[in-house]
């Protein structure tokens, strides 16, 4: 067995992580009390069977503060699938500060979050990743998930850990200390994880807005609305792990897709994500050429300039695999007919999947597709959304705004700087490796 148990994080983590496992569990065929209509359906990654003979989700929920986490435990459209005690809040949130959840809230978190976590691996075989989800916005999700990932990196070292981090928005982010939180989890979390997927509100916002504005007549977007996409994502990713092997496999998700250590950035796209009543068709090269898109990306990374240095491709549904091979050929043809750029001197940048399984959806705005494309990337201009926020952080440092609300819970001034050291390194070392390797190259 290679079970999946994944930890969701502050209000945002929490909330994501229950439109997820609602997803889930449809798709594992399982009712809103745990019962399965058939166990052969059942995805045992992620459920965990009880003595009553119902499934239960193997993840724990923790928060600062109890409204989030207990509206979700009693409010839920799967609420009685879940385990009371793997739910962890404590009595009053983080008001939005890293420092205040890292140092503070933590104490009063992290034993039950610990007993919890301990029954969550008593029910494992064989641990195959640790998944968390979390947004680095606000002070609980930078904050206590830092904290919880130096906890994993003591107990299970070498478990794969996946991170799914929701970073600030420019534009629709409503804490000023977002950027503040976000680059000093970003730079604390560098060595403690193997993968980080990332996303954006604003983004996401992008995605979602056609949909709304053709059907609805409104773009008013909710969070509610927005968690599906994360959820589509995890959904594909934990279907993978069930059924498939080898460079499909979870553990080498990281191992094919990094190959820099101190680059473990990448972006999941999603297509297509179409209006209900849509009647357009899509083959393997239609929806592989959409997915290339820069407007598909769920965070603000701009594929159109740099290059890409590795990509994941995921099909899902009915699909001919001989038409799968024929899509992944042009796309790495040596002509660059499709005008997508690889790094040449990477072999088999790109790595694909077939999936037979219908894709499952939540919410009637979005057209039930028979076939669907998760497309994961590395590319080179993922340094550009970390510089974007660096800047931002710079001009707070500078101004020295907020930052007494860091130093009174704790924190030292000089952990600002080296959270500017740690990104700012980060990014000359991938921009060193890859100049060289094409150095290299040409001189051969």
């Amino acid at each position: 067995m290679r079970e999946i148990v994944s930890i969701y994080v502050g209000q945002a983590g929490v909330q994501t992580g229950d439109t997820i496992y609602t997803l889930l569990s449809q798709e594992s065929r399982l009712d809103e009390n745990g019962v399965a209509y058939d166990t052969d359906d059942v995805n045992t990654a992620l459920f965990t069977e009880t003595s009553k003979g119902t499934w239960t989700p193997r993840c724990i929920f923790i928060d600062s503060e109890p409204a989030v986490v207990d509206e979700v435990y009693v409010k839920s459209k799967i609420k009685n699938t879940y385990t009371r005690e793997f739910f962890v809040s404590g009595q009053e949130d983080a008001f939005g500060c890293f420092a205040e959840a890292k140092f503070h809230n933590s104490r009063t978190l992290l034993p039950p979050f610990v007993c919890s976590f301990r029954r969550v691996l008593e029910e494992c075989e064989g641990m195959n990743c640790l998944r968390s989800t979390q947004s680095l916005s606000g002070g609980t999700g930078s904050g206590l998930g830092t904290t919880i990932l130096y906890v994993m990196d003591d107990v299970i070292p070498k478990v794969s850990k996946h991170l799914h981090s929701i970073l600030p928005s420019a534009h629709v982010e409503p804490a000023p200390t977002s950027v503040y939180n976000a680059v000093l989890a970003l730079a604390q979390t560098e060595t403690l994880h193997n993968i980080r997927f990332v996303y954006d509100n604003e983004s996401m916002t992008n995605l979602l807005n056609p949909l709304f504005e053709q059907s609805l007549g409104t773009n008013r977007v909710t969070y509610r609305d927005i968690n599906l996409l994360p959820a589509l994502v995890s959904s594909c990713l934990s279907i993978n792990a069930k059924v498939t092997a080898g460079e499909m496999d979870l553990v080498q998700l990281s191992t094919n897709l990094i190959c820099y250590r101190h680059m473990k950035m990448v972006s999941p796209a999603f297509v297509p994500l179409q209006l209900y009543e849509s009647q357009q068709k899509h083959n393997a090269f239609s929806i592989a050429s959409d997915a290339f898109n820069k407007n598909h990306e769920m965070c603000s990374l701009n594929t159109q300039t740099g290059e890409y240095l590795s990509c994941w491709l995921l099909f899902r549904g009915d699909y001919d695999d001989f038409e799968i091979h024929k899509a992944k050929k042009r796309i790495c043809h040596p002509a660059r007919q499709m005008d997508i750029q690889f790094k040449d001197w990477i072999p088999k940048f790109v790595k694909q999947g077939h999936i037979k399984s219908r894709p499952q959806y939540l919410y009637d705005f979005m057209h039930r597709a028979d076939q669907c494309l998760l497309k994961v990337s590395n590319h080179s201009n993922i340094m550009a959304v970390q510089n974007d926020m660096l800047d931002q952080y710079r001009t707070l440092l500078e101004n020295r705004a907020f930052v007494f609300h860091y130093t009174g819970s704790g924190m030292e001034e000089g952990e600002f700087t080296e959270a500017i050291e740690t990104i700012t390194n980060t990014m000359e070392e991938f921009s060193k490796s890859a100049g060289n390797a094409e150095e290299e190259q040409e001189m051969e």
